[in-house]
């Protein structure tokens, strides 16, 4: 919940006054300061941005007004910032604007790759990735039993005829798995390692 309070400077309530609220989302990047190599990898959140919710209220005697929200989306969607803007009109239509800005976490950590310095490597090779567990605070997270898969990317092109008869080459990408790595994460990262048997795009 949030709760909006207006005043005057001399410490009086601007009661009964009427405050435009509108309650706004956003994805927000989950980086800690002390993994910048590291990447954190959720699903795409964008459709997930926009207005949830607004209104008007009039506010109290006490010049305020309690404004209750769930602040919850997909756990796919990784970390997203919730702001609630609203903006009171005084009796001289003067404006007084003012937001809160919180950061929700839908995990206890976020999963964290470090992609390789090298990025061409031979075929026979192998490819360590070092990966961790990180809190929403940044401190590392131990003991989390964690899948890293690495997979080949592959083109398929197809052929369709299109209405005027002639011939149209479609592309497309596939992913090929080529091998899972389970590791158990520590503080300091855990490094799974994959041989490069074929040659390739890999990711």
């Amino acid at each position: 919940e949030a709760r909006i309070v207006a005043k005057y400077m001399h410490g009086g309530a601007r009661s009964g006054r009427t405050a435009r609220w509108q309650l706004n989302r956003e994805p927000h990047v989950f980086a800690p300061s002390n993994y910048r190599r590291y990447v954190f990898a959720y699903g795409d959140a964008s459709g997930l941005a926009g207005t949830l919710a607004g209104g008007e209220r009039f506010l109290d005697d006490q010049g305020a007004q309690v404004i209750r929200f769930m602040a919850d989306h997909p756990s796919a969607a990784g970390p997203m910032r919730y702001t609630l803007e609203a903006t009171v009109t005084d009796i001289d239509r003067q404006a007084y604007s003012g937001r809160l800005s919180r950061v929700v976490h839908p995990a206890a950590f976020y999963v964290g790759v470090r992609p390789p310095a090298q990025q061409v490597l031979q075929q026979g090779e192998t490819l360590k990735v070092p990966v961790v567990a990180i809190s929403p605070d940044g401190a590392p997270v131990a003991g989390v039993e964690t899948r890293v898969r690495l997979e080949r990317i592959d083109h398929h092109t197809t052929a369709r005829m299109a209405e005027d008869e002639s011939v149209q080459l479609l592309n497309r990408e596939v992913d090929v798995p080529q091998d899972d790595c389970v590791v158990k994460t520590t503080k300091p990262a855990v490094v799974s390692t994959y041989k490069l048997v074929e040659a390739g795009r890999n990711r």
